[in-house]
């Protein structure tokens, strides 16, 4: 009789679990154009961690089946796209719209043309003799300015250029920035280096 008693507890926890389960769906485009967006990044979490993650497929359109109803952090994440975090709560089976704001070019840090494929340490001595050196940032087609880009570029006289897509040209550039390394510090000392973006290529390693 107990494995009996046993067995139908099992079948109503089990029953009531999958009535409590939802889904949600949705659409993103952008907020100018309207047009679909695809490959944005859809995020469920709770307590930081996340629960569902998904990828918009070509039509702007996402689902997510078979979870708990309750209060979630949604986060909606697009290349070249300001974010979307926001809190919300699902108690039902619910379908939205979305719309992501695009951030402005001129908010980015520019690639190189395909000269890139050039780069060399030979090259970066030349470019510090005639005042046009520069340091690469990581392969990264959408690499953010951040405060204090422009303080540094006056204050040592080197810019920031994103690698973006010459991932073929990691090698290079990182041999690049090793001899603006020791210019900088043979020039300025040690003080640069804390001032210098995280995601300049070769860095880490350097220090």
């Amino acid at each position: 009789m107990k494995p009996i008693q046993l067995l139908l507890i099992l079948f109503i926890l089990t029953g009531s679990a999958f009535a409590q389960s939802i889904g949600f769906a949705g659409t993103i485009c952008d907020v100018k154009t309207k047009a679909p967006l695809d490959f944005v990044k859809v995020g469920i979490y709770k307590n930081g961690m996340p629960k569902i993650v998904a990828l918009t497929e070509g039509d702007g359109y996402f689902s997510f089946k078979n979870f708990a109803a309750g209060a979630y952090q949604l986060k909606v994440e697009g290349n070249r796209y300001y974010t979307l975090d926001t809190l919300i709560t699902i108690e039902k089976e619910v379908k939205i719209h979305f719309e992501l704001k695009p951030i402005p070019d001129s908010l980015f840090i520019s690639e190189p043309s395909l000269v890139a494929t050039r780069i060399s340490a030979e090259r970066a001595r030349k470019e510090i003799a005639s005042g046009h050196a520069k340091l690469y940032l990581t392969a990264d087609k959408s690499v953010l300015k951040q405060a204090g880009d422009d303080d540094f570029q006056t204050k040592y006289s080197i810019g920031y250029i994103n690698l973006g897509s010459q991932c073929s040209s990691i090698k290079q550039a990182t041999e690049y920035n090793k001899v603006v390394f020791r210019h900088l510090d043979k020039e300025y000392g040690k003080e640069w280096r804390k001032e210098a973006r995280k995601d300049v290529l070769g860095l880490t390693i350097y220090l």
